[in-house]
């Protein structure tokens, strides 16, 4: 018997589904996916045809799949495999969390948690036959996997992309796109090679992946903020199609398959613009941490998602997010561990101590900049080179300064706005 995905699509032989040169139907498609390989897939490089077909498998109950970032190093890569050496590993897509140090952290998308969400999103953007949805951020992203599961479930068009180039992803959105999802970087940088000039055709632009710019707003009419989180199957919270200019300058407003709740310190409910902790609680959420029962304790408390982000909900419903508890540098859409950097900084022998800062950048969204305690000159790209293998390049500082003495508090403690106010 087919899985319920799978009767679901439409299998005509129009050609429906591209990447590169090729174009395949979601006949060609389904049929791929019936074929592929009752295991666990571990899927490595560009995004491409190849990769959806097993992600839908997953989202379809019959594999495995674990996208594979590739920043990471081969220590985490290894790591992540080892802990898939078992003799049962449900079907479903077990995806890192974007803010994820040390040993990636995975959490289980089970293929009913996927295809709720999917279908959720599909009704709150209006998602039908007659869009075409451009499918440019990463597959190893959440946000970037679930593009393909919309697409099918509506039997919408998908155009997938297999690199995240300006130039290319500028000429994809001619392909009759009318839906893409970007992170404020990536839109930045397609408004500015186009002038601005978006095609005509495209009806929604979905971004995600950090703080929204007011200028990006104001440039892009058909920009919709989102509010989302891997744990939560992505999209949480979005601007509405046709609904008032108010909701396009917040994070939007709950889908359907999720609700959030903003508390106190002690958990007790806030209201009438109050601001606090956001609690997600969604249809579309995963079963937990991978292997990981200490975090998902921490996080998967009484049906509702723990996040480190604060924020308040106005009197239209709409989500304002005001940042997170925790230190994150939320840059290009990747989240990056402020205290992570400072920890790598402070390997290199010809340094004492750091400070890491999160600095608001017109490109990125912010970068990570450095304040660095050190007796001998120490250059940008020096700094940079001698990370190389300690971490993830994306993570690097692109701001340091150094100094003979870190600005510390009275009690001896960092002095975080101290070293943001020393790097400008």
């Amino acid at each position: 018997m087919m899985p319920p995905l799978l009767d679901s699509v439409d299998l005509s032989n129009e050609p429906r589904v591209a990447c590169g040169s090729e174009n395949m139907s979601w006949h060609e498609i389904v049929s791929r996916v019936k074929h592929v390989e009752r295991r666990t897939h571990f899927l490595e490089g560009a995004n491409s045809l190849e990769s959806a077909v097993v992600l839908l498998a997953a989202a379809s109950g019959l594999c495995g799949a674990v996208p594979i970032n590739p920043k990471w190093t081969e220590e985490e890569r290894e790591t992540v495999k080892r802990e898939f050496e078992s003799l049962h590993v449900p079907a479903g897509v077990f995806i890192a969390t974007s803010g994820s140090q040390g040993t990636p952290k995975l959490v289980h998308l089970s293929p009913e948690a996927l295809v709720y969400h999917a279908l959720s999103v599909n009704l709150h953007l209006q998602i039908s036959e007659r869009d075409t949805w451009l499918a440019c951020l990463p597959f190893f992203h959440v946000g970037g996997m679930a593009i393909e599961l919309r697409c099918a479930l509506a039997r919408a068009g998908l155009v997938i992309a297999p690199s995240a180039e300006t130039e290319k992803i500028s000429e994809l959105l001619e392909r009759d796109v009318t839906v893409v999802s970007f992170v404020p970087t990536m839109l930045r940088r397609v408004l500015e090679l186009r002038d601005d000039k978006l095609p005509k055709k495209l009806r929604a632009v979905v971004l995600g992946g950090g703080p929204v710019p007011k200028d990006l707003v104001e440039r892009c009419p058909v920009v919709y903020p989102t509010y989302g989180l891997t744990e939560a199957g992505s999209m949480v919270t979005c601007a509405r199609p046709g609904h008032a200019e108010h909701e396009r300058t917040t994070a939007g407003v709950a889908i359907s398959a999720a609700s959030i709740r903003i508390v106190d310190e002690v958990g007790d409910v806030l209201t009438n613009n109050t601001t606090g902790r956001i609690l997600v609680r969604s249809t579309g959420a995963a079963d937990g941490y991978w292997k990981n029962e200490k975090e998902t304790a921490l996080t998967f408390r009484e049906g509702w998602i723990v996040t480190e982000d604060f924020g308040f909900v106005d009197r239209y419903g709409c989500l304002h997010v005001q940042g997170r508890k925790d230190r994150i540098a939320v840059s290009g859409g990747e989240n990056i561990s402020l205290a992570e950097v400072e920890t790598a900084l402070r390997t290199l022998p010809e340094v004492r101590d750091a400070i890491c800062c999160a600095l608001e950048d017109a490109e990125w969204g912010q970068i990570v900049g450095a304040v660095i305690e050190s007796e001998t000159a120490q250059t940008l790209d020096l700094i940079r080179e001698k990370l190389r293998g300690k971490m993830s390049s994306h993570k690097f500082p692109r701001k340091v300064l150094v100094v003979t003495q870190l600005p510390l508090l009275p009690n001896g403690k960092p002095d975080y706005i101290g070293a943001k106010e020393l790097l400008g």
